[in-house]
């Protein structure tokens, strides 16, 4: 599978009832603890705001409890402990069961017979799979089983994890492992892929496809956003170098994204 189809994908979630499967959206996000906030007035003791907690830690709420992204009612994501029956990553159904979303959470559902990296249905994956909903080569759609993530470490190299899911009707947003991106230019814009841009995630800058929000749309991922611009929070913000250079805010001025020594967002006063 090429590594930079992996942005335009969809989840197929496991459903008790079994309906029939269902395209839902996915992409990445800027707003993760080191890559997307700002510099200034934006952390709190080491986290950003809306993140209450560190992913792939234990929760001090009890073992029912994963530490999981979710979506903010103001449309970004952070990060929170919420209660489940199991975890979709540790897998800690009996057996014959797997942990999967049901029901408005996650929930032991029968486990399916489905591999890593093979054609699946809505549930038929194994244990520690969900199927998604990738473009396949001739431009149409395939469907495959694909790793649930905490952190890189759940994903086998050079896979990492920062695909994030959105499931209707389930506040969680699991995340997938997925080939890495091509590795680009925030300030140079030097994707090579007509329709694709370079964006900030949390491993680093990446090529994936552009979205339609212009600076000071709405946005919930980056590359909700045009090339150019990021999804810092819940906006879209023109990307500039930092302290100066090229490219430059016509109004405002640049505030460094946290993890990037040369890349900002500009910011109104």
């Amino acid at each position: 599978m090429k590594k930079t189809l992996w942005l335009a994908l969809w989840a197929l979630a496991a459903c008790s009832s079994n309906p029939p499967p269902q395209l839902f959206d996915a992409g990445i996000d800027a707003g993760v603890p080191d890559a997307g906030p700002l510099d200034a007035g934006e952390a709190d003791a080491g986290r950003p705001i809306g993140f209450l907690c560190d992913i792939g830690q234990a929760c001090d709420a009890g073992a029912h409890f994963t530490c999981t992204y979710i979506g903010r009612s103001d449309g970004g994501l952070g990060t929170e402990c919420v209660a489940g029956a199991c975890d979709v990553v540790q897998q800690n159904c009996d057996g014959g069961m797997k942990c999967g979303f049901a029901d408005g959470g996650r929930a032991c559902v029968p486990d399916g017979t489905v591999n890593e990296g093979e054609p699946c249905t809505a549930s038929n994956c194994k244990r520690g799979l969900a199927c998604v909903v990738v473009p396949a080569e001739d431009g149409g759609q395939a469907s495959e089983c694909t790793r649930y993530c905490h952190t890189n470490s759940d994903c086998m190299a050079p896979q990492q994890c920062y695909v994030t899911l959105n499931l209707p009707g389930i506040a969680e947003r699991p995340r997938i492992c997925a080939e890495p991106p091509l590795v680009c230019n925030l300030l140079t814009q030097d994707c090579p892929k007509v329709g694709e841009a370079c964006y900030p995630t949390s491993s680093g800058p990446g090529c994936f496809s552009a979205g339609p929000g212009a600076d000071g749309a709405s946005c919930s991922f980056s590359n909700d956003c045009v090339k150019g611009t990021a999804c810092i929070g819940t906006q879209c913000q023109k990307l500039c170098a930092f302290p100066s250079g090229t490219p430059a805010c016509t109004t405002g001025t640049c505030a460094r994204l946290t993890g990037y020594s040369d890349a900002g967002v500009c910011v109104q006063p």
